[in-house]
């Protein structure tokens, strides 16, 4: 398993970008992934929701 500092950077290296969906962990990923240096880089953003169903929903109506 990659910790999320080392994922930023191997995104960064590759050029690529992530972004996040989270419910019941109240954005503990993407906070730990834009405390790192190559947030600007790689991290356009995210969802977070705390009740699964919210984000079920918000991610529906993003697809369309």
């Amino acid at each position: 398993m990659m910790d999320i500092p080392s994922l930023a950077q191997e995104l960064a290296q590759r050029q690529l970008t992530l972004t996040s969906a989270e419910s019941l962990t109240s954005g503990t990923f993407q906070s730990e992934l834009a405390a790192t240096p190559e947030a600007h880089d790689v991290y356009p953003g995210g969802f977070i929701t705390y009740a699964t169903s919210a984000k079920t929903k918000i991610l529906a109506l993003a697809q369309n």
